[in-house]
């Protein structure tokens, strides 16, 4: 028997957001930091963009359903 597996990695870049929602995401990334405690060498969890994960659904949904033929 042989076993294969694929996978297909979905990257979005910054590049997707418009002038404005670039200003709003730096401006929300700035006052998260601010209010983070120092935490040295850990992932700053604090950049996660809700702009950014709304565009990457939108862009996975899409890969999805072309995959699927829809």
């Amino acid at each position: 028997m042989r076993y294969e597996a694929a996978c297909l990695i979905l990257w979005t870049q910054k590049t997707v957001l418009n002038k404005e929602e670039t200003k709003q995401m730096k401006e929300e990334r700035a006052q998260a930091a601010r209010e983070c405690p120092a935490i040295g060498e850990a992932q700053r969890f604090y950049m996660r963009s809700e702009l950014m994960a709304a565009h990457h659904e939108g862009f996975v949904s899409r890969v999805a359903q072309a995959m699927r033929g829809v």
